[in-house]
């Protein structure tokens, strides 16, 4: 009877620990799911605002360099102010990693954006080119 009751409990702590680990494996998927589809448009939304920024901070200094006056000296002031959109960008980033979606789940996010825009070409062209 003592070994029957043996069998049972490592029967059951075995059990137990299968039953957690797939629990623990299989709870991650529809957890990342979830926050992608909760975090997606703000993502994207920043995403685009902080290529938007480099591409004018990008563009203001190249015009500093070519031509040091009052203006081009303004406009990249102004340039570096937009930055903060990169630092809201990062923030958010990092907030989505840390509560479990992947490099690869972001990187499928930013796709998303760029292909919901591909009826507008010269939209995605303006995205992804730099023009001073």
């Amino acid at each position: 009877m003592l070994k029957f009751k043996k069998i049972n409990f490592f029967s059951l702590l075995s059990l137990t620990a299968i039953i957690f680990f797939l629990i623990g494996t299989f709870f991650d998927l529809p957890k990342r799911y979830f926050l992608k589809s909760i975090y997606s448009k703000k993502y994207q939304a920043q995403m685009f605002k902080c290529d938007d920024a480099m591409r004018s901070h990008f563009i203001s200094k190249s015009k500093v360099a070519k031509n040091l006056d009052e203006k081009s000296l303004t406009d990249l002031s102004a340039s570096e102010v937009s930055l903060i959109d990169c630092h809201d960008y990062d923030k958010l980033r990092k907030k989505l990693l840390s509560r479990g979606l992947t490099l690869s789940d972001l990187q499928e996010i930013g796709l998303l954006a760029i292909e919901s825009e591909k009826s507008d070409l010269k939209k995605i062209i303006r995205i992804h080119e730099i023009r001073y």
